[in-house]
């Protein structure tokens, strides 16, 4: 009985989605676009399919993107691409793949102001080192120019570069190692906040860092928010409005890499512990997710059976709010969460 209360509130869900596209493409043209689908669940897809497969749906385009390498065969992203063809409709793929060597050239020329022409001997080096990979290209040009190997001569009024110094580099790194470089030479606090926005996620509201701040016991001069700020300066963060983001997933993922293997649960614990403490009642619905993400990927080094408890209790919240939003993958892995963290006695004193 169940499984059809939630068959039928996803199928809500969808009907409604739907219906909504519908309306606002009647008035006005509408571009959807998602990015990373290699990423997405079976639901999200069925929703996006259903949506795109609306016959009734005027004005309206939907733009999608996900990485070639990381989607097999057998991957639900191709089935449900299947099944979009098999409705009639159309689907166009464009396959986007590292610059060409005219391209890099372009994007170098354009930087360092100096014509195509005189470039090419540094864009065949950089080439070489990079495979054209744009992320790769930018990162490697800025390390070069910290390095001094490119540099601006202020006599000669240009760029000018050690074509053999670049041309004997042994790269033997890829681009998150390259961005990993760049943060440590970061000051040790700066270092220090990124990784705790890479914990945080891709994107983070400047609430739930003031939030953080706040149950770390940062000063309100010395918070996440300004500590963040030169990260931002060098580009590895953008703020967006009351937004801050990793200016790519890959850098994300460096930032990740800085905090060891071992070390993660417990800063994952404690960013967790920080947020509970800290949220009032007024905003403790609106971060129960953040606050479940992080204790969840701390919970192996909870040892106390009270905290247990607790955290399985706000599971038990949190997989509530989640079926209320119909998101019913993430209720359930609360939910069982929630059961790991139980001891045999507490089905009894704590039902």
């Amino acid at each position: 009985a169940r499984e059809e209360v939630d068959s039928n509130a996803i199928h809500r869900l969808m009907f409604l989605m739907q219906r909504f596209f519908r309306a606002v493409s009647s008035t006005t043209p509408v571009l959807l676009f998602l990015d990373d689908l290699q990423w997405a669940d079976s639901a999200s897809l069925e929703l996006i399919r259903t949506i795109v497969c609306d016959g009734n749906m005027t004005s309206f385009l939907f733009v999608g993107a996900h990485r070639s390498n990381e989607v097999g065969d057998d991957h639900i992203l191709l089935s449900a691409f299947r099944k979009i063809s098999g409705s009639g409709i159309s689907i166009h793929h464009i396959l986007l793949d590292n610059m060409d060597k005219i391209s890099v050239n372009a994007l170098i020329s354009d930087t360092i102001k100096l014509s195509p022409l005189l470039t090419r001997p540094l864009t065949d080096a950089v080439y070489s080192k990079t495979s054209g990979n744009c992320l790769f290209v930018v990162e490697l040009l800025a390390d070069l120019y910290r390095q001094g190997h490119l540099r601006y001569s202020v006599p000669m009024l240009r760029y000018e570069w050690n074509l053999d110094a670049i041309t004997g580099l042994e790269i033997n790194e890829d681009v998150v190692d390259i961005m990993r470089r760049k943060m440590l030479r970061l000051g040790a606090t700066e270092t220090w906040s990124l990784k705790i926005a890479a914990c945080l996620g891709a994107q983070m509201k400047e609430s739930t860092l003031n939030l953080l701040s706040m149950g770390l016991g940062l000063s309100p001069d010395s918070g996440l928010v300004t500590l963040l700020q030169q990260p931002i300066a060098e580009g590895l963060l953008l703020k967006v409005g009351s937004n801050i983001r990793f200016s790519h997933d890959q850098i994300q993922h460096a930032a990740y890499s800085l905090i060891s293997n071992a070390d993660k649960p417990s800063l994952h614990l404690k960013i967790g512990r920080s947020l509970c403490n800290v949220s009032k009642a007024e905003n403790a619905d609106e971060m129960i997710f953040t606050c479940v993400d992080q204790l969840n990927r701390g919970s192996t080094e909870i040892k106390n059976r009270s905290e247990k408890l607790n955290v399985a209790r706000i599971n038990r919240h949190a997989a509530k709010k989640a079926i209320a939003s119909s998101t019913f993958l993430a209720a359930s892995i609360y939910l069982k969460l929630a059961v790991s963290l139980l001891e045999a006695g507490d089905w009894e004193t704590d039902y």
